[in-house]
């Protein structure tokens, strides 16, 4: 069915109401569920570039949509929207921590890319392929990452919000090792209680492991990303938004995940571990709106002065969507406007 909404969200400065009343479809019977923006005059627009939004936990795909304000800025910038739902997990996490989701081919990875597939054969709706993009929030982000790594034939570029790096962890325990970096923690009494914490949150989720170590450096991580690309394997840019007060995910994991793509993109550029790509900022500048967030935004280039990588660091932000709305959930208004920056990386990204 297709439902007529208006978007709950208004980012700075604000789009006119009636720009975000377009339509949002509602295909809970799909497999995955998704939820479909779409611009107004889709059916006239030419090829459609699609944003695929990967929500958090605790979050749907409606939620989502409100807290990033995405429909409004689709509405105005004349884009797609994909909201595909995790529905299975008792707290809708994507099972980004399964090895059995993080390859190809298989688990939730192929469901989303599958998503895209269908609506690129939909006879009433026109997908360009070279302009699909994904981002997400926390475990959606995590997800996005592996959508990175496993199907950059799929997609253009990443927008990677509160993020685990690829291949960070294999198991539910390992997961909040990665987030929370407990191993790394172990000399301090609070290492300990959120030791406590998540082993007995694993064991109640029925798995039974104890045992942590470290997480691997970027370097690997990098690696790790490039070999799941196999002969797909190309630069893929990325931009990254991470809270420097986040103790759900830890800000370590924004560097890892700059750390990360830059070795993979080196590894992609030309098959070499020769730093075309690396993770020293090339460019690095103070910004925030005013009373908000302190941020501090690093661009990384390849060796043709290309901006391939973008993180923006947050002082003081938890976790949560930065310039999200108001009184919402995992939303910080007075973050930068991510849905804006991130789209502004995309339409600057479009795949080779």
């Amino acid at each position: 069915m297709r439902l007529h909404v208006l978007a709950a969200a208004c980012l700075l400065p604000c789009l006119p109401l009636q720009a975000a009343a377009q339509t949002f479809e509602d295909q809970g019977d799909a497999e995955p569920p998704y939820r479909l923006f779409l611009p107004p005059a889709a059916d006239t627009a030419g090829p459609l570039p699609l944003v695929v939004m990967l929500h958090g936990c605790n979050q749907d795909a409606a939620e989502f949509a409100a807290v990033t304000g995405m429909n409004a800025l689709a509405a105005a910038e004349g884009f797609a929207v994909l909201y595909p739902e995790q529905r299975e997990h008792p707290t809708e996490c994507w099972r980004w921590y399964e090895p059995a989701q993080q390859v190809r081919g298989q688990g939730e990875p192929a469901a989303i890319a599958g998503l895209v597939e269908a609506l690129g054969r939909r006879p009433d709706l026109a997908i360009d392929p070279g302009r699909v993009y994904v981002a997400g929030l926390s475990a959606g982000a995590a997800m996005a990452a592996i959508l990175g790594a496993t199907y950059p034939d799929v997609f253009a570029a990443m927008g990677l919000v509160a993020g685990v790096p690829y291949g960070a962890a294999e198991g539910c325990l390992a997961a909040f090792n990665a987030m929370q970096r407990i191993y790394a923690r172990m000399p301090s009494p609070g290492a300990w209680a959120d030791y406590g914490e998540a082993y007995w949150t694993c064991v109640f989720a029925g798995s039974f492991t104890p045992l942590l170590s470290s997480v691997p450096t970027p370097d690997r991580l990098g690696e790790t990303a490039h070999t799941a690309m196999g002969p797909r394997a190309r630069v893929l840019p990325v931009i990254v938004f991470q809270g420097g007060a986040d103790r759900r995910v830890f800000p370590e994991n924004g560097s890892d995940l700059v750390g990360q793509w830059a070795q993979a993109n080196d590894l992609a550029s030309d098959g070499l571990d020769n730093d075309d790509i690396d993770a020293v900022a090339d460019r690095q500048t103070p910004g925030g709106r005013p009373g908000g967030h302190p941020v501090t935004t690093r661009v990384y280039e390849d060796g043709a002065g290309e901006a391939v990588m973008v993180f923006h660091a947050i002082d003081g932000m938890a976790h949560a969507w930065p310039g999200g709305a108001a009184g919402r959930a995992f939303s910080d208004p007075a973050g930068p406007e991510a849905s804006r920056l991130i789209w502004a990386f995309f339409a600057t990204h479009p795949k080779p």
